[in-house]
């Protein structure tokens, strides 16, 4: 957008072509203004920009690579038309003026500017001091006040050169006067920079301080003839403890380019010691090369200090205090890590689940159950040792990360202790003295697994310990195939066993929608095994897979879930749909499709009242074809894939499958609070879902920051201990 052309617009070019500065060689005093404005005003782009007839031409440039552009895309063009104040345009793409101007939707991509007008002695603008970035921003008033003096320094610079031009032909008189402007000059850049807050330094190549500041001398408690007695190496091997900052500071000190240390620790000899963020701009010579280095340094103590405490927010239970469930997993996944570098000794995962917690909390009311959470905290911290980690993995359930325990022994004699601590804790609610009990289930490795798997199989013995008793340690058995069960072949006599005993049972967990309506259930199986108790899929599935039992099994879960599904539907309950986990041998199946008509029929469901889930590894399976799952699909049962995002081909099988819905895997939904990477995977996933019309339903939804991400992403039903854990129909 051009501007109009002043009245004094011909005076003014004059002034300006007086000095014969366009179009001259880069200078040292004008780029060190440029170096100082960026540094203060923290912005890529800082310019000395004048303008002439057509033109805008930068004298010195810092980030930006054209040496000059059409007068009327300038935004300095609209500075000098007020040349006795700043133009702060802090979001350009808002501004009318500029929002489609070729600067801003075009390279440099200018979105903030701040430009201080350069005035000739009669008060004309020639051009402008300015400051741009690529992001909407402000400056504060003490920015505001450090640029309007490098702008008046920028002044003085061009009275100078216009006394070198008038020198040619004014003889001595002139002379003298330039030497007095030079004088004045200098003292006003001192001026300039003795106020700021930020402690400023200058040293000579051979480490001679030779300028400091007064908030330099403050921060390091020093007079300024203490500090010039040092040699700058000195100074820093005295203030900075940590060797690796000292020598990236050392070789800053040794560069020609500008360098900035992000975060430096120092610790003066008298003042507080504190994080500083140090930018070095070398000063070239008349020459061009460097003579000496300004050092400026930022206190961002504070700023540190709230990231980190942003962090450990993101990483600990809010009410414990422990690490929360990524970072125990996380500390779990780095121990199992370094068992493959030869040590001899393991480590161990404790999963402790409180004995009647609910009946507390009902009893005693909410707040006592808080203390007890808390309590239970306190008491694994004080038994723990320094390199053993406490979490919390959500409700009254918290595992304990045992490093470098040298046998399975010595776990369990770490888990009584455990016991022990948890059985003194004393609570006082206004009626009673309540005590605490807790079931330990204990796993101990000394080779590398996965952190999921061994937390599962802690848990499942933690299980173990619940159907024994209560308030017990359960270690889980060092042959994870067999369970609790003596061998293999033991395991398998009794599955073969289980169905004609009328053994297995199928728990339910609850599916639901946005506002938390029940739509749907998922049947999942369990076995009441006669001696072990109750018994989750994770005891006996990789066995049940393997052999031929596996198909009534599949036939026995369908007709049970089916049956269940039928009775919710006449009972008007609300459920649409129960969900029925197949295995590839299952799905793969050529009868399956006969086996579903038969089911439907026999139950009197719809086929949209049952949905199938398949695996992502399911679809991988060689026997499972595209028209095998044409065919499931034309019974008119929905098909949903499940863990989705752990397979080799999502995207694939989303685009070809005839799919009703997604089920999202729960080890990205457990990473929403603290992974920036996991939470872009899920909203990608979400969004190409419902692009192709697909239901979106998140497992392992356990907390409620969870349960609100999923929802604002578009995701349409939710599954987890949240919502309710799986149970038997009768519970």
């Amino acid at each position: 957008m051009a501007t109009a052309p002043t009245a004094s617009e011909a005076e003014r070019l004059r002034s300006l072509h007086g000095l014969r500065v366009l179009d001259t060689e880069p200078e040292e005093p004008y780029d060190g203004v440029t170096r100082a404005a960026s540094m203060v005003a923290r912005t890529p782009i800082a310019l000395v920009s004048l303008i002439d007839a057509e033109r805008q031409w930068f004298k010195s440039r810092i980030g930006l690579d054209v040496s000059e552009t059409a007068r009327e895309a300038a935004f300095c063009a609209h500075t000098i038309v007020r040349p006795n104040e700043p133009l702060i345009v802090t979001d350009a793409l808002a501004d009318p003026r500029f929002a489609d101007n070729p600067l801003v939707v075009g390279p440099p991509h200018i979105r903030f500017y701040a430009g201080f007008p350069i005035r000739d002695r009669e008060g004309r603008g020639l051009g402008t001091l300015c400051v741009i970035d690529r992001e909407p921003r402000t400056l504060d008033d003490r920015q505001l006040d450090v640029l309007r003096g490098l702008a008046t320094t920028t002044e003085r610079l061009l009275d100078m050169r216009r006394l070198v031009v008038e020198l040619d032909v004014g003889g001595r008189e002139t002379s003298d006067r330039l030497v007095s402007e030079i004088a004045q000059s200098e003292r006003q850049l001192a001026a300039l920079l003795e106020p700021s807050p930020d402690p400023m330094v200058r040293v000579e190549l051979d480490g001679r301080i030779v300028a400091v500041n007064p908030a330099a001398r403050r921060a390091m408690g020093m007079s300024p003839e203490a500090m010039r007695t040092l040699r700058m190496e000195d100074l820093i091997r005295a203030a900075v403890p940590s060797e690796a900052a000292r020598e990236r500071f050392l070789e800053a000190l040794r560069s020609d380019e500008p360098v900035e240390l992000e975060q430096v620790w120092v610790e003066p000899r008298v003042n507080p010691a504190g994080w500083y963020r140090i930018r070095i701009i070398p000063v070239a010579g008349p020459d061009g090369t460097t003579t000496s280095h300004f050092l400026v340094g930022t206190d961002v103590t504070a700023a540190v200090q709230a990231a980190e405490h942003l962090a450990s927010l993101a990483l600990t239970d809010p009410l414990t205090g422990v690490a929360n469930r990524v970072a125990i997993f996380d500390r779990l996944t780095h121990v199992l890590s370094r068992l493959e570098r030869g040590r001899t000794s393991g480590v161990a995962v404790a999963v402790i689940d409180l004995d009647h917690f609910k009946v507390l909390n009902d009893t005693y009311g909410h707040r006592v159950g808080d203390d007890a959470l808390v309590a239970v905290a306190e008491a694994l911290l004080a038994t723990t040792r320094s390199q053993d980690s406490v979490g919390r993995l959500g409700g009254d359930e918290f595992v304990i990360v045992l490093d470098d325990v040298e046998s399975r022994e010595a776990a369990q004699d770490a888990a009584a202790r455990l016991e022990r601590a948890l059985n003194d804790i004393r609570l006082t609610s206004p009626t009673a003295l309540v005590a605490v009990s807790a079931s330990i289930g204990l796993k101990w490795t000394d080779h590398i697994v996965p952190a999921e798997d061994l937390v599962s199989q802690a848990d499942n013995a933690m299980y173990q310990a619940k159907r024994a008793g209560r308030g017990r340690v359960w270690v889980a058995d060092a042959r994870a195939d067999t369970g609790p069960f003596d061998s293999s072949s033991t395991l398998l006599r009794d599955l073969a066993a289980a169905i004609d005993r009328e053994q297995f049972r199928l728990h339910y967990q609850p599916i639901v929608t946005t506002d938390g309506r029940v739509t749907a259930y998922e049947a999942l199986l369990r076995w009441q095994h006669p001696v072990h108790g109750l018994l989750p899929p994770t005891s006996f599935l990789d066995v049940l897979l393997s052999s031929g039992i596996i198909s009534p099994v599949g036939r026995w879960v369908l007709d049970a879930a089916a049956r269940q599904a039928a009775r919710w539907i006449e009972d008007g309950v609300g459920v649409q749909s129960v969900h029925v986990n197949l295995s590839p041998m299952e799905i793969g199946n050529p009868t399956l499709p006969g086996d579903l008509t038969d089911v439907l029929g026999r139950h009197g469901l719809a086929g949209p009242e049952l949905t199938i889930e398949l695996t992502e590894q399911a679809l991988l399976t060689s026997d499972i074809s595209t028209s095998a799952l044409d065919e499931l699909a034309s019974v008119g049962v929905r098909l949903a894939l499940d863990d989705f995002g752990t397979g080799a081909s999502s995207l694939t099988h989303l685009r070809i499958q005839p799919l009703h819905a997604v089920k999202l895997d729960r080890s990205f939904v457990s990473g929403i609070e603290a992974s920036a990477t996991d939470r872009s995977i899920l909203a990608g996933v979400i969004g190409i879902a419902r692009e192709l019309d697909l239901d979106v339903i998140a497992e392992g939804v356990e907390e409620p920051v969870q349960h609100e991400w999923l929802v604002a992403h578009g995701c349409t039903h939710l599954q987890g201990w949240l919502h309710g854990r799986p149970a038997a129909v009768d519970a």
